[in-house]
């Protein structure tokens, strides 16, 4: 199970940042054994930048992106862009 999420919002002066990530699940079931393994990670996926020149979106690799694509991809992210 995969699931993308918006972190907490970090704010330093006028300067917000918003982590996005996305929570993974697996649970593994091993009938000799009859144990259960359950594995979570999180991995980052990219972050907000909210300043008074503008709103970017920056990717893992550094890359700028449109905001567009994680507002569509997070589905809290348009309502904590209006909140701010």
């Amino acid at each position: 199970m995969k699931k993308s999420r918006v972190g907490t919002p970090i704010s330093v002066g006028e300067t917000t940042i918003i982590p996005l990530e996305r929570e993974t699940v697996r649970i593994h079931h091993a009938r000799k054994t009859k144990g259960i393994m359950i594995q979570c990670s999180k991995e980052p996926i990219g972050i907000v930048v909210i300043t008074q020149q503008g709103n970017w979106a920056i990717d893992i690799s550094g890359k700028t992106i449109p905001l567009e694509i994680y507002i569509k991809e997070f589905d809290d992210l348009q309502g904590i862009l209006d909140r701010l």
